[in-house]
């Protein structure tokens, strides 16, 4: 066998699914885990930050990427990269390194607007995308403030249905490490970072710790209130309202507006999500039976 099932296959057994799993949750209660994992956060502070790149070498080596001590942007092979800008404050140019990756919002758009649910807020914070079912809709990365996934064209589980009208790929982002956290690791870019510049704990303690650093610096967080909400706190000498200037006057694709605002706390944004749960309910569905059945020699016609 190739691999490959018919969507007549993939449509029955997502029809299956989805009577079972309607059937349990009418049945089941629901049940809070034992031991609820904590929600993790990190703060970046931009006044330590001297553009090395370390951190994004050390993302590429855990996630088994070419190695690129240079990389311009995010692609499907970096999930994070250093940028660099020139601000013009009152006390002259200010250069200014700006890590950046997934955000990892509090209540993700991404993956809420997923059609095909396979992009999840964890417990432990990381938003995360199941490379192994993602179609490459791109949807995502059209409904995040900072548009950060990115696509992988020619490769993905769509190419195993037979055939289908959508599938273009598999979207790859920062996954914040979340193997390393659940075996109780930080992150690969904090250990990698020389300047000490990236810092990482429960989320209200980074909360608190962002604060601290920007009242000390009379600064400013970016990360707390933008997209709804962060589980990334960065902290700035210079105003993030002057960084973005200068981003979009430099030519940069990927801003850091203080007005970004999460889709979900728009009209249009809560009517897309009502539109699309069922239709991710389904592929869920269909999903979760593709990954208990595969690989049980059963080739049905």
């Amino acid at each position: 066998m190739d691999g490959k099932i018919s969507r007549r296959q993939f449509l029955r057994r997502t029809a299956a699914a989805t009577i079972a799993g309607t059937a349990t949750a009418c049945s089941l209660p629901a049940l809070a885990s034992a031991n609820p994992a904590t929600e993790m956060g990190m703060v970046i502070d931009l006044t330590k930050c001297d553009g090395c790149g370390k951190c994004s070498l050390a993302c590429q080596k855990e996630h088994n990427q070419p190695e690129n001590s240079q990389p311009v942007g995010l692609t499907p092979d970096n999930y994070l990269y250093v940028q660099h800008v020139v601000v013009e404050t009152e006390n002259g140019n200010t250069e200014v390194y700006i890590p950046r990756k997934c955000m990892h919002c509090d209540n993700p758009a991404c993956a809420q607007l997923c059609p095909f649910s396979i992009n999840e807020k964890t417990p432990e914070g990381p938003v995360v995308i199941d490379e192994n079912y993602c179609l490459g809709g791109q949807k995502c990365k059209a409904v995040c403030p900072w548009h950060i996934p990115q696509l992988k064209k020619g490769i993905g589980f769509y190419k195993k249905l037979e055939p289908l009208p959508f599938g273009a790929g598999v979207m790859f982002k920062c996954d914040g490490c979340i193997q390393r956290i659940r075996a109780g690791q930080v992150p690969a870019c904090i250990p990698a970072c020389p300047q000490g510049a990236i810092q990482y704990g429960e989320k209200e303690a980074m909360r608190k710790l962002a604060h601290q650093r920007a009242q000390e610096l009379d600064g400013y967080i970016y990360g707390e209130q933008e997209g709804g909400g962060t589980s990334t706190f960065y902290v700035s000498q210079v105003s993030f309202v002057e960084i973005d200037k200068a981003l979009v006057a430099q030519g940069e694709q990927l801003r850091m507006p203080v007005e970004a605002e999460n889709v979900l706390d728009t009209p249009n944004g809560l009517a897309q999500a009502l539109l699309f749960a069922p239709i991710a309910g389904v592929a869920a569905a269909g999903i979760a039976a593709h990954k208990k059945m595969k690989g049980d020699g059963a080739d049905e016609q």
